[in-house]
């Protein structure tokens, strides 16, 4: 999903247009993994629905490339030149309406050129008066051929001498692309055509992420397996993703150097069509179907753990969406490279990969509750380092907080919701857990997050970030230490 944005831009898509379908998306997001998490649990079939999303995903990628671009907001045009001769013959330059057999063409701005020598006097009308043609072919000779006008208006520019004896241009400006020439409400259309496929690709491309969770927290608990090494895996994946994104859209750059990112799509579809292929072939044990599941699901909320376990998901969540949507937009104000903005964003899958080897005993000995604590410091010293940024390579180390706020995290996070969760709701809870950090998270910290640098500047909003992030630590800090105390004296 390199491109993704880029290809929405190429579409013809305003950043505006592009923010609202965003910002819809998250709801939709979040009620339909929650919808589908209960049914995962009510059937006990999590391998189908991870299929299922799978395939949704790849076919609604290739849906969004199908539909027609909308208006772009400037739309280029090509000056067309025609000659009038003294009779009734007008002749254009125009070799593509030369070989045009019946065509309706639109030309817009028109006026009257005199030939050299003569004066143009303007009659008391629209001096650019646009009008529509029906072009007939004619043999082409040099490159100029006679075409036959109607004319929606009369043309109303005259030569101060008589129009039969003296030659004079016709220059028009016809819109480069059929696209330009949209109505409001054909654009409209194709704006909420491209939306609702937008949606409906965001909804099933973050439900693939929750459902691998909940397949694999089957499979971990059937096998007793290590989640951090099977999540090495797809952290390896998502560095090669890049890559292969970059190459398919440099081999399918056109001779005149055209670049079309809809190569990198197809990729992607096929590459989610071949991945359901081998989930397909994956035997996961089909689990005991949940009962009474409102019942427990009401349990599960009344009981403080999950409270407020789901609380620090939700903030570091936030914190974590500000960072991502935001970290960009510093390094750039700072003017990193190309080079340098992969190289930074590539750090925290290859400073992770190794400690997912040993996240297993790193959460046994650390403590799930812990990790939490240290995730919110890890934010804290991120924060407050790029607000300080001068240059671009201490970035680079400042990444090596993604170690404990991203990859433990998650992996503390994972096994902190199978200790929490009753039988029966192993896909709801985690599920929600993921929703509630990579959806809900980041919709509201890239609220807050602009909320902040529109009131103030990106540095000074990330250093708020970091005190907040502090003042939780903090907070968490004193929970976690009255929670032992408690459970001492009892």
């Amino acid at each position: 999903m390199t491109f993704y944005i880029v290809f929405l831009k190429q579409t013809g898509l305003t950043i505006n247009e592009i923010f609202i379908i965003h910002t819809v998306a998250p709801i939709v997001q979040f009620l339909g993994t929650a919808c589908l998490a209960f049914l995962t649990d009510k059937i006990g079939k999590a391998k189908a629905i991870l299929m299922l999303n799978l395939i949704l995903t790849g076919l609604s990628l290739v849906m969004i490339m199908h539909v027609p671009n909308v208006t772009v907001s400037k739309c280029t045009n090509d000056s067309v030149l025609f000659l009038h001769q003294g009779d009734r013959t007008w002749t254009t330059n125009q070799t593509s309406i030369c070989n045009a057999k019946e065509t309706k063409l639109y030309f817009e701005h028109c006026k009257e050129i005199c030939a050299k020598g003569t004066e143009l006097i303007l009659a008391e009308c629209e001096a650019n008066a646009s009008f529509s043609a029906t072009m007939k072919s004619f043999p082409i000779l040099n490159e100029v051929c006679s075409v036959s006008f109607t004319f929606c208006v009369n043309p109303t520019e005259q030569c101060s001498e008589d129009i039969r004896n003296n030659s004079f241009y016709l220059s028009c400006l016809q819109p480069t692309h059929e696209e330009c020439s949209l109505t409001i409400s054909e654009r409209a259309m194709r704006v909420i055509a491209y939306g609702t496929v937008i949606i409906i690709f965001m909804t099933t491309y973050s439900n693939t992420y929750r459902f691998f969770d909940v397949t694999t927290a089957y499979l971990v608990t059937e096998h007793n397996a290590d989640y951090g090494r099977i999540r090495f895996w797809g952290i390896l994946g998502a560095l090669t993703g890049p890559f292969i994104a970059g190459l398919t859209v440099k081999l399918s750059e056109s001779f005149d150097r055209q670049v079309y990112y809809a190569a990198s799509f197809y990729s992607y579809a096929i590459l989610c069509l071949l991945t359901a292929g081998v989930v397909f072939r994956m035997d996961v044990r089909k689990f005991e179907a949940g009962t009474k599941m409102l019942k427990k699901s009401v349990e599960l909320a009344k009981s403080p753990d999950a409270s407020i376990f789901f609380l620090v998901v939700f903030l570091l969540g936030t914190s974590w969406g500000c960072h991502h949507m935001y970290k960009n937009w510093l390094l750039e104000e700072i003017q990193t490279s190309v080079l340098l903005f992969s190289v930074v964003d590539s750090m925290k899958g290859i400073y992770g990969l190794p400690f997912l080897f040993i996240s297993k005993w790193i959460v046994r000995k650390v403590g799930e509750t812990q990790i939490f604590l240290l995730a919110f410091l890890a934010h804290a010293i991120s924060f407050y380092g790029y607000s300080f940024l001068q240059a671009t390579w201490p970035a680079i180390l400042l990444e090596l907080a993604t170690i404990v706020n991203y990859q433990l995290l998650w992996v503390a996070v994972m096994s902190f919701c199978v200790a929490i969760t009753p039988k029966g709701l192993v896909a709801t809870v985690n599920t929600t857990a993921g929703s509630i950090h990579f959806t809900i998270g980041r919709m509201t910290g890239g609220f807050l997050g602009g909320l902040l640098i529109s009131n103030f500047d990106t540095r000074t909003a990330y250093r708020v970030m970091a005190i907040a992030n502090t003042a939780f630590a903090v907070l968490y800090g004193v929970f976690l230490c009255c929670k032992r105390r408690f459970s001492k004296e009892n």
